[in-house]
């Protein structure tokens, strides 16, 4: 995997997760569902979206979701906008594309060509 390669399945990652965000605010009220849970107004496991298409699982600053096959594992910042860590982004991808050291070295190169912007002790997301 290059870094343009890696660019394009960051794309196709943070597009499911707004999509995942768009069904939590039609079902929720809100795209961080986490205050709920911590309210006891849900539960942390569950099903969300018309169809029960989300598998959510909330935790610490974010959730982990199966949405579309896809295991999508996210948090919010400060500003509620998502970020992820490589580990994160790892869990996306197929088994044994990549390893964690080889991943985290493509996240450098896309920071450091202006692509991805950092969050002070939460994680990373491309820039736009």
């Amino acid at each position: 995997m290059d870094s343009e390669e890696l660019k394009g399945k960051l794309e196709e990652f943070e597009s499911l997760i707004r999509e995942v965000i768009a069904i939590f605010v039609h079902q929720f009220g809100r795209a961080n569902p986490g205050s709920l849970w911590r309210k006891g107004e849900i539960e942390r496991i569950g099903l969300a979206g018309p169809n029960e298409e989300v598998e959510f699982s909330i935790h610490g600053r974010g959730c982990t979701v199966l949405f579309k096959n896809a295991h999508l594992s996210f948090d919010y910042d400060q500003q509620g906008d998502i970020v992820y860590t490589p580990f994160k982004f790892l869990l996306y991808l197929p088994d044994g594309v990549i390893e964690h050291r080889e991943l985290e070295a493509l996240f450098v190169e896309l920071y450091d060509v202006g692509e991805l912007e950092y969050i002070e002790g939460r994680g990373v997301r491309l820039k736009g």
